[in-house]
């Protein structure tokens, strides 16, 4: 078979698999090891025509500076909304600009991107021009070569991004963002597999992250805080109920400001009547009311605000140790004040470590896995 007969097989196969991406049907990415499926509807997407052409080589099409820059706006509000820390979104945004031969400046903020492109007073590409002639006659006369000078204009982004964490998103944009520009990368293909990432609907839902809560609750007090069985068993139950609270968190911007300080509580409260009603199961106060609360603890904003100023990212870094403290401020403030609701009993709730649970090793291995899948 001829050259030309393999790229029109090609390209058949490729219709076949993505006949109707513009129109907003599903397109699976099994060659790039994805079966992620998604819906594209944009109608300044670049058509299946457009990315077969430059997919199997049949022109040298290469996008112009607009639609290049459009695409580092979206790598970069991508990353970041999905959790990417500020110097790791730098640092690929950079390298991808760079491979894509575009010029840009940026600089990340805890809920702030500032992304600027300089601008030159010409962009030069070359690119094979076919005037309308020599299309009619393409089969008779040869292709001729010319030049294509695009105004590169300076522009000024300031994006308010919310970041959020999505780990399996935040993996999918960060690899696309290494590898495009590459070979084996065309543009055309990182361009359509971004807007197949970005409407992709998540992967753990709702029930999920409540089911998720609960489970953490259950690993986490006998692992860390020597709870027993029965204190793991309510802190499944306890959990479920943090769980419910971050759902409704999920929805309600202003409820999610104080979600920490709501839990905890709650969890005071419970853990407290609990503790009241089921004395001779010897319930421990710190591993009900902190195995709970695993979730929410600020381990993780710590972490990460000490790498990014490890990293020279002070700005986020600070914001991310203040919000740590934050968030256990507002812990410790609800737990002391979830203590005192339970006024009828006179003794106050033990704070001491609590007594060895004597449970063997091969029950924390058990629950050793299970609380690292869920986490």
């Amino acid at each position: 078979m001829s050259s030309k007969g393999k790229s029109v097989a090609r390209k058949q196969r490729f219709r076949g698999e993505c006949s109707n991406v513009k129109a907003g049907k599903a397109c699976s990415d099994h060659d790039h090891g994805s079966s992620r499926t998604s819906l594209i509807e944009d109608d300044h997407e670049l058509d299946v025509d457009e990315i077969v052409r430059h997919w199997t080589g049949q022109n040298s099409w290469q996008p112009n500076v607009p639609v290049r820059r459009r695409f580092i706006l979206q790598l970069a509000v991508a990353l970041h909304s999905y959790g990417s820390t500020a110097s790791r979104t730098e640092f690929l945004i950079d390298k991808a600009a760079h491979r894509l031969d575009i010029e840009t400046n940026i600089a990340v903020f805890p809920s702030l991107i500032l992304l600027s492109f300089p601008g030159t007073a010409e962009y030069n590409m070359s690119r094979n021009i076919n005037d309308a002639r020599s299309r009619k006659k393409s089969r008779k006369s040869s292709h001729k070569n010319g030049h294509i000078s695009y105004v590169s204009r300076k522009e000024m982004h300031m994006l308010t991004v919310e970041s959020d964490l999505d780990v399996d998103k935040l993996g999918h944009v960060d690899e696309l963002t290494n590898r495009v520009g590459r070979t084996g990368t065309p543009f055309a293909f990182a361009y359509w597999r971004l807007k197949t990432i970005l409407n992709t609907p998540p992967f753990f839902d709702k029930w999920v992250r409540l089911f998720g809560f609960a489970i953490s609750g259950a690993t986490s007090a006998p692992l860390f805080f020597d709870g027993g069985l029965w204190d793991a068993f309510f802190c499944f139950i306890l959990g479920t109920a943090v769980g419910i609270l971050d759902m409704i968190a999920s929805d309600n911007a202003r409820f999610a400001t104080i979600l920490e300080f709501c839990s905890a509580v709650l969890i005071a409260f419970l853990s407290r009547c609990c503790m009241e009603r089921f004395k001779n199961l010897r319930l421990c106060y710190i591993a009900l009311t902190l195995g709970s609360l695993s979730q929410l603890l600020p381990g993780m904003s710590l972490t990460l605000g000490a790498s990014e100023m490890i990293s020279k990212s002070r700005v986020t870094g600070s914001a991310d140790i203040v919000r740590g403290l934050y968030s256990s401020m507002q812990l410790g403030f609800g737990l002391a004040m979830g203590e005192n609701l339970v006024w009828w009993v006179g003794e106050p709730a033990p704070n001491g470590p609590c007594a060895p649970s004597n449970l063997s090793l091969w029950w924390k291995l058990v629950w050793y896995p299970n609380s690292k899948l869920i986490s």
